[in-house]
C-alpha cells in the first residue's frame, strides 16, 4: 500500500519534470529558431495536448494539437511565415452541399482575414476547415502565447460566425426531403 503511494509520487514528479524540460525546451527553440511550429509544441506539453509533429532542425514543418477547440494545424509555409487552421471547423453531411457551397461562397467573398477550405471525407460527410496566417514575429517577446490568441480570437470566432451562416442557410435551402416537411 505505501509502495504504491510512493509509485505513484515518484511517477508523478518525473512527468511533471518530463513536462517541464519539454516546454522549456520547444520555448527556447522556438526562440532561436523563431518558429511557431516550436512554439506550438510547447504549448502542447504545457497543455498535456495530443500533438503530432514533423519539423526539421531549424522549426520548419507542421503540427496538429488535439485542442478543446478542435484540431489546431500550424506549419511553416512556403512564404517564410506560418500559417494555422481550425481544422474541421463544421460538419455537414452530403446531402447539404448546397447550404456549404452558399455557406462558402458568402463567407469567401466577405471574410478576406481568413481562408475556408471544404474537405470531402467520403463517407464521413463535408468539413469546413478555417485557416489564416500568424502576423507576428515569432522571435518577439511572448510570442508563445500568439498561438493561443488566434484560436480564441480569430479562429474560434470564424467558427461561429460560419456556424451561424450555415443555420441561416439551411432555413431557406431545404436539400432533402426531409428538410422539405419540417418547413411546413
Amino acid at each position: 500500500m505505501l509502495d504504491d503511494v510512493v509509485l505513484k509520487v515518484i511517477r508523478e514528479i518525473l512527468h511533471w519534470l518530463n513536462t517541464n524540460y519539454h516546454i522549456m525546451l520547444y520555448k527556447r527553440r522556438g526562440k532561436i529558431n523563431g518558429s511557431f511550429v516550436d512554439y506550438a509544441m510547447a504549448l502542447a506539453y504545457e497543455n498535456e495536448y495530443v500533438a503530432h509533429c514533423r519539423r526539421s532542425k531549424s522549426g520548419q514543418g507542421e503540427v496538429i494539437l488535439e485542442t478543446i477547440d478542435g484540431n489546431v494545424y500550424v506549419r511553416s509555409n512556403y512564404k517564410g511565415t506560418y500559417t494555422i487552421a481550425l481544422l474541421d471547423a463544421y460538419h455537414a453531411e452530403h446531402y447539404q452541399e448546397p447550404i456549404v457551397k452558399a455557406t462558402y461562397e458568402e463567407l469567401s467573398q466577405n471574410d478576406k482575414e481568413v481562408t475556408y477550405y471544404v474537405v470531402d471525407k467520403g463517407a464521413q460527410g463535408l468539413y469546413l476547415n478555417i485557416e489564416t496566417e500568424i502576423k507576428a514575429d515569432p522571435k518577439e517577446k511572448d510570442a508563445q502565447y500568439y498561438i493561443t490568441g488566434y484560436i480564441e480570437s480569430v479562429l474560434v470566432e470564424k467558427q461561429k460566425k460560419l456556424a451561424s451562416t450555415f443555420r441561416k442557410y439551411k432555413e431557406v435551402i431545404p436539400c432533402s426531403t426531409y428538410d422539405s416537411l419540417n418547413k411546413k
